[in-house]
């Protein structure tokens, strides 16, 4: 399968205008210009239009279980009072909400184009039986 965009990002040099990336088995064949990836690989080509296209983003760090309490926290005034509302969100919350939270972050995950992350877990009880990552 060749998937041609208007602009294909490879991470290793510059973006490259109208680029295909080359997939068989789901493995990368070939990256390039279109033209060039279209002479070495077989395949029907999906034109993915005016859209850029780039690997898979990685989060390096962050707390899914603590998805539920985006804007419930405002700016603080200091690093201990951030800490000190997020501490009293937890007291207020149980494994079901901590599990639908990681199940909330995970979707979010996939929607913004994460493919891998790193996730700082707070509850090990959740560890058990972890929801069902649909990333790396």
């Amino acid at each position: 399968m060749i998937y041609r965009a208007r602009i294909v990002v490879p991470m290793d040099g510059p973006p490259i205008e109208n680029g295909a990336v080359a997939v068989a088995d789901g493995r990368l064949q070939a990256v390039g210009d279109f033209e060039h990836v279209r002479k070495l690989c077989a395949g029907t080509p999906v034109d993915l239009g005016e859209q850029a296209l780039l690997p898979g983003l990685i989060n390096a760090h962050c707390h899914l279980d603590y998805t539920m309490m985006r804007r419930s926290i405002q700016p603080q005034r200091s690093f201990t009072s951030w800490i000190g509302r997020i501490n009293a969100l937890k007291r207020c919350l149980g494994p079901n909400d901590y599990r639908m939270a990681v199940e909330r972050g995970f979707a979010e995950l996939r929607r913004w184009g994460t493919t891998s992350v790193a996730n700082i877990e707070s509850f090990p009880e959740l560890l058990t039986n972890p929801p069902s990552s649909p990333v790396r």
